[in-house]
């Protein structure tokens, strides 16, 4: 970890210096992913000696970094800008081995209307909770989101969208699967990403 007052930064498996900013990982990350609380070390090292590297299906100049959580029950997620100078961390995840229940019911519409959020413009990232932001495992999404369930996988709490903005750029719309495939209005969305 770096001193105090400096950014935190790791290299990564090709000796790229990756930096975090503080105030990001703790008004944005922590913020909406409580359960990543005393994880920095973990995603600092998911950076550098990742299990496995993605290319990010929405930002061709990030990647997306995991490795297995020491507990052995999830995967520590974390998602690179290389676009940023020097290149940073943009959100991160705690990814959970279990699946999600096979059916929603009306998850989509429901949920929703309900839901709370916080748009990151840098990131552009957008961070959606049921409730205020709890602790709990997420499932990525085949679209590489990521959906948020508590600890026993039997209620979906929150739901990370990255690149929410070009999402909506690209057309009308937003596609979910979990597992099904889930299609979502623009105005489900967008009314999270104002002022963003």
């Amino acid at each position: 970890m770096a001193a105090a007052g400096s950014l935190p930064q790791t290299p990564d498996p090709f000796g790229t210096p990756v930096v975090v900013d503080r105030r990001l990982w703790h008004r944005v990350v922590i913020a909406n992913h409580p359960e990543l609380a005393g994880e920095l070390e973990g995603v600092l090292a998911a950076i550098s000696r990742p299990a496995r590297v993605e290319a990010d299906p929405l930002f061709p100049q990030r990647r997306r970094f995991l490795a297995p959580h020491p507990d052995g029950e999830a995967w520590l997620a974390a998602v690179v800008a290389y676009e940023a100078q020097p290149p940073a961390l943009v959100t991160a995840g705690l990814l959970s081995g279990t699946q999600p229940p096979t059916l929603f019911g009306d998850f989509p519409a429901l949920w929703f209307e309900e839901a709370t959020g916080s748009y990151d413009p840098s990131g552009d990232v957008l961070y959606l909770h049921h409730g205020d932001p709890a602790p709990a495992r997420g499932l990525r999404t085949t679209e590489g989101h990521l959906l948020r369930l508590t600890p026993d996988g039997a209620e979906v709490v929150g739901l990370t969208v990255i690149g929410a903005r070009a999402i909506l750029a690209s057309g009308p719309g937003f596609t979910l699967t979990v597992p099904k495939r889930l299609n979502l209005e623009q105005a489900q969305l967008e009314r999270f990403l104002v002022g963003g």
